[in-house]
């Protein structure tokens, strides 16, 4: 172990060492790691990926080559002080390898941080994307909640709108039917008092009404046979004898039909015996009007 490597073994040893190394696409490197002496050191090593690449050296190709360079370098220091130190220092190939060690050691805890970084991210992620998600759900959900909540409320507005119109309509109804119960009240007074008054009417009227019959039944047959002789009777009899026919439902007027009536011999009796009840409403406006 304290002898010297060349510096294709020390690529060599480099290349194969550094070969677990998980470097991603190594092509994507373009230099800027060093001069062209320094890639070249271990050029015969990493002759077959150069001409896979046209020329282009890779990521693993710089690495190794700057691993190399560091240890000759190194050792080159250590040669110069061991010319003027008491105590010297020696680097062996065994000082390579532990360069070599501790540079993936490193590499993998770096790596296995950053995946563990990544990790976490992409947990982070998946919570962000799920909690988005679920945001979307509810917002959708609440869209839904708002249209019935609106749906809702429109509908309690009508029935609120027919709730009002159905008690304003109650309430003229009520106001119609008090106004019409007052009507009512004043018709059935009215008609108290007509009453009345027809009883009052009645009352003075049935001396007269009795004492008409008690004239009618002393009329004798002579009385009635002397009227029919009559050609032209005055107009007093004439008028009194034909609304007597409108009353006993006769339908012709002429003097000559209202002789034939006084000549029947129910003639008296049907005036005692007339029910003013069954007298139309015709009879009575023509009575009213021409007698």
């Amino acid at each position: 172990w304290f002898g010297t490597w060349g510096l294709t073994a020390l690529g060599q040893v480099g290349k194969q060492f550094t070969s677990s190394l998980d470097l991603g696409d190594e092509s994507v490197w373009s230099g800027g790691m060093g001069d062209e002496g320094g890639m070249g050191v271990v050029a015969e090593v990493f002759k077959d990926e150069l001409s896979d690449s046209g020329g282009r050296g890779s990521l693993r190709q710089a690495i190794v080559a700057a691993m190399v360079n560091i240890h000759e370098n190194t050792k080159l220091a250590c040669d110069q002080n061991n010319k003027e130190a008491l105590c010297k220092n020696y680097l062996s190939p065994r000082d390579f390898l532990d360069l070599i060690s501790n540079f993936v050691k490193i590499v993998h805890e770096k790596r296995s941080g950053l995946e563990e970084q990544q990790l976490h991210i992409n947990i982070g992620l998946d919570k962000l994307k799920l909690t988005q998600e679920q945001v979307a759900e509810l917002k959708e959900g609440l869209k839904e909640k708002e249209a019935e909540l609106a749906a809702k409320e429109i509908e309690a507005n009508n029935k609120l709108q027919q709730m009002i119109a159905d008690q304003n309509i109650a309430e003229q109804q009520k106001k119609e039917a008090e106004k019409m119960n007052e009507e009512v009240n004043l018709q059935q007074k009215e008609i108290a008092k007509r009453q009345m008054e027809a009883n009052e009417e009645l009352e003075s009227a049935e001396p007269a009404l009795l004492s008409a019959q008690q004239s009618v039944r002393g009329i004798k047959k002579s009385q009635l046979d002397e009227i029919r002789a009559l050609a032209r009777p005055p107009d007093n009899v004439r008028m009194t004898l034909e609304a007597v026919a409108i009353m006993m439902g006769e339908r012709k007027l002429e003097w000559a039909d209202v002789r034939k009536m006084l000549q029947k011999s129910d003639f008296i009796p049907g005036i005692l015996d007339f029910d003013l009840d069954k007298l139309g409403d015709r009879q009575i406006q023509i009575i009213k009007q021409n007698y």
